[in-house]
């Protein structure tokens, strides 16, 4: 992405919205965005260790002092929560943007609901989640996951929300005619190791 010179929160770059996620002087030199070197080999070890976590956690006592919420008051608030952010959102082609996509985010928060209500997501079992698990946020020795970090997204809820947050930024295509498409063969890799480790 290119530096945003207005300094605004939001980047028009290549017709395309951009939210700035680095604030500090300087080009950027990495993005944890880059799944190049995201191997098959990575991948596998990779969601071996979100479910080692899992399980590791499973019995760690709630933390009062946390305050992120569960997935399920974002489905049930959805609309309540933008309309309260829409209207302090500066007027900016964010802005805009959101204005011209608002029925089919409602949409999207109706049929998410419709989903969460129809398996009983909410009285699922509740654990600690880390809920931001990426490539970008564990360090490998060679092909092996040896640290876990970034716990500013922990939360309690069910271990199926930090496997679809996983899932949702660690298996789409990075590069050429797919980009940023979901690439389905690292999604069953990634099941498949879960399950096997779980």
């Amino acid at each position: 992405m290119e530096a945003n010179l207005k300094g605004k929160d939001i980047t028009l770059h290549n017709k395309a919205f951009f939210t700035l996620q680095n604030f500090m002087p300087g080009s950027i030199k990495a993005s944890w965005n880059n799944l190049k070197n995201f191997t098959p080999v990575r991948t596998d070890n990779f969601f071996q260790t979100v479910a080692l976590f899992s399980r590791a956690v499973e019995k760690f006592p709630r933390i009062n002092s946390l305050t992120n919420r569960p997935v399920w008051y974002f489905v049930k608030n959805g609309p309540a929560l933008l309309n309260k952010l829409y209207k302090r959102l500066p007027q900016l082609a964010g802005k805009k943007l959101v204005l011209k996509n608002y029925p089919d985010i409602l949409k999207f928060f109706a049929q998410t609901r419709r989903e969460f209500v129809s398996t009983n997501y909410n009285s699922l079992p509740k654990q600690l989640v880390h809920f931001d698990f990426h490539p970008g946020n564990v360090n490998y020795l060679k092909d092996k996951v040896v640290a876990l970090f970034d716990f500013d997204w922990a939360r309690f809820d069910n271990r199926l929300a930090d496997l679809a947050c996983t899932l949702g930024q660690s298996c789409y295509y990075y590069r050429g005619k797919n980009r940023a498409v979901y690439d389905k063969n690292k999604i069953t890799l990634g099941l498949y190791a879960y399950r096997k480790a779980y």
